[in-house]
């Protein structure tokens, strides 16, 4: 996303600004500055809800575009070979859960640290030599959004910890010192996420704009840090998965799958429609499945425990997800400093666009032609 006022469609930029990145954020700091006013109860009973609705709007739906942008980049034998090493990446991710549930989570964490914190930091264009910005942006923002909780939460994470074991391995026995595993593992990555801030501060002083770059910085690590820290942690992950993760995605995923960019009301909504109609292949199992042992496992059915085994479903996805990028990235030539902060899925689905879609195939330096060309051909 390129910053508003700059390049040659001044107006979308500036209407994907405002929709994609000032809208969630300021959404993310009222819940912040609920949470030190009203205090956090309202957001443990309302933790589950952003879940919820991230099973059906934006959150999942932006992960089960992998199929239609997968299909961008491949066809015939090579898509099915693709999705064949998809699938079998779940199997074994779900295999190692039921083997070693602890470990699985550890490394679902990390990971999901880079996922948030990659995906969020392509957006400020970093023009440090090898992409030193974006990965110490990464790390600094991931780090936030995921430590913050477990620092500030480590008895009510551990609870949420030990009802996904609960729901998803039955009869497994506690670990007692779970509390204390967690802990220890916010510290860890909120230690990683200072550090990488530090980075980043140092590497912004010496770029065009520093000062306005680094207010920013401090906006939104400021309110990443107090929603971690003033509400329930189910709630707090949940809205950033959703609001400035998910949300976010779905500029670049317009571009991809629609083949315009959302710069007007009108084009945003035919564009999330329309995504959300292409993701609908991996929607359906996925929820059929959800929904399947939420009916067995869960005791009560209670929303908690639906949003919980939601999580559970991206502990297996989110691998392959990544995985299907890695994949895509050699065929297109796509640096890791990619400048339009793409996840490589959705970079490699604008790059090798067939050329008998609305826009000609495009490369990565030709974004301000298609900002021009979106303007004009684009309903």
């Amino acid at each position: 996303m390129i910053t508003p006022g700059t390049g040659t469609n001044r107006g979308a930029s500036a209407f994907e600004w405002c929709v994609f990145r000032t809208a969630p954020l300021c959404g993310l700091g009222i819940a912040a500055i609920c949470g030190v006013v009203a205090g956090p109860s309202w957001s443990i009973s309302l933790g589950p809800l952003p879940w919820l609705f991230a099973l059906f709007v934006v959150g999942l739906p932006h992960g089960a575009a992998d199929l239609p942008l997968s299909r961008r980049a491949w066809c015939g034998t090579s898509l099915a070979a693709a999705w064949l090493v998809y699938g079998l990446t779940m199997a074994c991710v779900t295999v190692v859960f039921m083997a070693a549930p602890w470990l699985t989570l550890a490394v679902f964490l990390a990971l999901s640290v880079w996922h948030f914190g990659w995906a969020h930091a392509g957006n400020d264009d970093p023009a440090a030599p090898g992409g030193i910005v974006r990965v110490a942006s990464a790390l600094a923002h991931g780090g936030v959004v995921l430590g913050t909780p477990l620092i500030a939460w480590p008895a009510e994470t551990t609870d949420h910890v030990t009802r996904l074991l609960a729901l998803t391995h039955r009869g497994h026995p506690p670990f007692e010192a779970a509390r204390v595993a967690v802990l220890t593992t916010g510290l860890i990555i909120g230690a990683i996420g200072l550090v990488s801030l530090g980075v980043e501060v140092l590497l912004t002083c010496r770029r065009d704009a520093a000062g306005r770059r680094l207010a920013r910085l401090a906006l939104e690590t400021g309110v990443f840090a107090a929603l971690g820290w003033c509400t329930a942690p189910l709630f707090s992950v949940g809205l950033s998965f959703l609001a400035w993760h998910g949300w976010r995605q779905m500029a670049d995923l317009a571009d991809a799958v629609v083949g315009v960019r959302p710069g007007s009301w009108p084009r945003l909504a035919r564009a999330l429609a329309r995504i959300h109609v292409a993701a609908i292949p991996l929607l359906v199992p996925t929820w059929i499945l959800i929904g399947a042992a939420w009916w067995m496992v869960s005791e009560r059915h209670t929303a908690t425990d639906l949003a919980i085994l939601s999580i559970a479903a991206y502990v297996v996805v989110t691998p392959a997800h990544e995985l299907l990028g890695h994949l895509v990235r050699p065929r297109t030539g796509s640096a890791p400093s990619d400048p339009l902060g793409r996840h490589p899925v959705v970079t490699a689905a604008v790059v090798q666009r067939p050329s008998t879609s609305r826009h000609a195939p495009v490369g990565l330096a030709s974004w301000s032609a298609l900002g021009r060309r979106s303007g004009r051909t684009a309903s």
